[in-house]
């Protein structure tokens, strides 16, 4: 069967070959995904640490309890069931994919540093110093030494002989919560003589613990909690109890403890005096409480299907549900100032990243308030935002923590800004207006134009501004989609100099130079601009697919050329005759762009992507206009051939080559075609010569990596 995996692995090269890009390579992916289900979560500082079902880490910054900001996000598949953070290192442990070890001394990018993969069906653990014990399938309880954390030692191994589901270790003893059979209490000491001192059966299923002083504080599900006295270990008993509720997960601190139920779904109990358990307040909120942390008066919990809930408990009688972080992002909106990106996240907010490093970017800010987002703009330091009928001013001074200076309502978006006249244009409903930026943070209305038009997207030119609109009747009936060149010579009293009718589907426009770019279903027309008041058409060039958003920096046009097709970059030096120098096939749409340098941002629904296109804008043009889009096995021919094969392959830039045939056993009988090479198009010829007649496979390689692969048949 070797031969049917060799076939395997040439498809699969091809096709990984197919999925790059051209001249445009990924340097980093941010990946904002709803959370599946909130099952852990623990705190360190400033930062809560939740464990998704199936989908990994979310490090939430709750530095601010009114705007929690997700600031990273570390993929792990599995399904969890604990989570331990101790001063810089975080543990995550799963029921089908052992415990994993992270470094998060730096919370923004999470680590991995080490995983014990050998241990399964993880129920719970504990760690104490450089000692980890864990409880896996029920019945075994491991002990490791964490000393390293990159590689982990197993110290020993006591099998327990009834169903262990928790675990907390104090001062040398461990705690195990029994599942069916209550609390025993073992001497931990001496790690390699783990001693059992007593058993406590206790009704219902026990599924939680906590101590305080000489008190364990027990979860018994559909009983209720109980305080059991510890201070002789070897001699516990119930001190103190309350039933006829249920009861999953229960933290303690000071006089109150929390308590996680069904339904109420969190109580408060006052434990002041652990022989009389008092409840003092109860909450309801939907969903199933997972897990909690405590931090002052601030309760962080987990919730399945419901994400990060932070209560409030500065009145213990009266618990109050404060916020809930459950992210939903869809990226749709991109811009740049100096090394920041600010990202628009639908019905989310806004999003500062700082991108020192392109590669490994961060969040710097989160701006909730501005949820969706219709306009976005930046000019000098400051932002300009719309959503719905709200408009808003950031200061971006301090990127880290951007203000709002100005905020109004019915004030129209600001697309584009014109640092020469220092002026702002932007749309309304029916109308376009132009704002005086002489004072950045506190943008003033001069001149207005009204008619039946919904604006669109818009770019100036000296003194005047294009527009694609769609025009109405006074009837409100839809008369098509028109280029619309206004006048804005005197910027108090503009407008509407002449409109021509465009094909349906017009969407994008930019101004570059003396040129007019729009985008028209699957299609780029560029239009000369040497009479500015009626535009000239001069050259287009097609795409598979419509463009949802199109830039001009330079020399060059990057499209976003829709799903399946990828971010597109055109050389336009020669505006008769663009050609195509690099693309990336994009696993979703990318909705919007922005270019700074060689790097491109694209916001692309669940995805936030940067891409370097520093080989697209590098490609040098040859005198007859021909580049080849990709490297590519264009053809073989002829195909069945008795003797002599010719392959045509195409480089798009210079290249060590190498063609390479295999038989169907996977072994190599030629090589042709091999060294340095220019980009274009090149042939070779194969004689086979001396085969056997019989199925063969011809494989491209380019600097040292397989691309295209084909199959001939050799016929004697």
């Amino acid at each position: 069967m070797k031969h049917l995996f060799f076939l395997t692995t040439l498809l699969t090269i091809a096709a990984s070959a197919l999925a790059q890009g051209w001249n445009i390579d990924l340097l980093t992916s941010c990946y904002f995904e709803e959370w599946e289900d909130a099952e852990q979560i623990a705190l360190s500082e400033n930062y809560a640490y939740v464990l998704t079902h199936n989908q990994g880490i979310a490090v939430v910054d709750v530095s601010d309890t009114d705007h929690p900001v997700e600031v990273a996000f570390y993929n792990l598949a599995g399904w969890p069931e604990e989570l331990v953070v101790t001063d810089s290192l975080l543990f995550a442990g799963f029921w089908d994919n052992g415990l994993h070890i992270l470094d998060i001394s730096d919370p923004f990018f999470p680590q991995e540093i080490g995983v014990i993969p050998e241990i399964q069906y993880v129920n719970d653990f504990y760690v104490v110093e450089n000692l980890l014990y864990l409880i896996s399938n029920g019945t075994r309880l491991f002990l490791f030494d964490i000393s390293n954390p990159a590689n982990p030692q197993l110290l020993s191994l006591q099998l327990l002989s009834v169903a262990a589901s928790t675990i907390l270790v104090q001062d040398g003893l461990a705690y195990i919560c029994m599942s069916l059979e209550g609390l025993w209490i073992y001497d931990v000491s001496d790690p390699l003589n783990i001693v059992l001192l007593s058993s406590l059966t206790l009704p219902g299923m026990v599924s939680d613990i906590d101590l305080q002083g000489n008190y364990a504080y027990v979860a018994c599900s559909s009983i209720g909690p109980k305080a059991v006295d510890i201070s002789d270990p070897a001699n516990p008993f119930i001190a103190g109890e309350l039933t006829a509720f249920n009861c999953q997960s229960i933290i303690v601190d000071g006089n109150i403890a929390c308590i996680g139920a069904n339904y109420p779904n969190l109580y408060t109990i006052d434990i002041s005096d652990p022989t009389n358990l008092t409840i003092l307040g109860q909450c309801n909120p939907s969903g199933y409480l997972r897990d909690m942390v405590k931090s002052g008066d601030w309760l962080f919990t987990a919730y399945d299907y419901s994400g990060m809930r932070i209560f409030n408990l500065f009145i213990p009688t009266v618990p109050e549900m404060h916020k809930r972080y459950d992210p939903e992002w869809t990226v749709e909106r991109v811009t740049t100032f100096g090394n920041y990106a600010l990202v628009s996240a639908y019905g989310a907010g806004l999003l500062v990243m700082n991108m020192s490093s392109p590669a490994n970017f961060y969040q710097a800010a989160y701006l909730p308030d501005f949820a969706y987002v219709s306009g976005l703009a930046v000019y000098q330091n400051y932002a300009y935002v719309s959503a719905g009928e709200a408009f808003g001013v950031l200061d971006l001074a301090n990127p880290f923590n951007p203000m709002v200076v100005t905020q109004s309502a019915g004030f129209r978006a600001i697309l584009k800004t014109d640092a020469e006249r220092e002026l702002g244009y932007g749309i309304g409903s029916y109308d376009f207006q132009i704002s005086d930026l002489s004072d950045p943070a506190n943008p003033v209305s001069l001149g207005v134009v009204s008619n039946n038009c919904e604006w669109g997207e818009m770019d100036y030119y000296g003194d005047y501004l294009y527009s694609v609109a769609a025009e109405y009747s006074l009837n409100d009936d839809y008369m098509g989609q028109f280029l619309h060149v206004v006048d804005i010579s005197d910027p108090a009293n503009p407008f509407d100099l002449s409109s021509s009718e465009l094909p349906e589907g017009a969407k994008c426009l930019e101004v570059n130079s003396d040129y007019l770019y729009i985008t028209v279903e699957n299609s780029l027309y560029i239009y000369s601009l040497e009479n500015p008041e009626i535009p000239d058409s001069i050259s287009s060039f097609t795409f598979l697919d419509t463009p949802d958003d199109l830039e001009i920096v330079g020399d060059y046009a990057y499209i976003s050329a829709g799903l399946g097709w990828g971010i597109r970059v055109l050389d336009i030096s020669n505006p008769y005759s663009p050609v195509e120098t690099g693309y990336y096939l994009t696993l979703t749409a990318s909705r919007d762009l922005a270019i700074s340098g060689e790097i491109i941002y694209s916001a692309e629904g669940e995805y936030f992507n940067v891409y370097d296109a520093d080989e697209a804008v590098g490609v040098k043009i040859p005198a007859n206009g021909f580049v080849p889009g990709s490297t590519a096995l264009l053809s073989n021919y002829p195909n069945p051939f008795n003797q002599r094969l010719t392959l045509d392959y195409t480089l798009p830039a210079a290249a060590d080559v190498s063609l390479q045939i295999f038989d169907l056993q996977g072994r190599e009988v030629a090589a042709l075609g091999t060294g340095h090479q220019a980009f274009g198009k090149h042939s070779v010829v194969w004689d086979a010569e001396g085969m056997a007649s019989g199925v063969y496979f011809i494989q491209l390689m380019v600097d040292g990596r397989w691309t295209m692969a084909r199959k001939v048949v050799l016929m004697k």
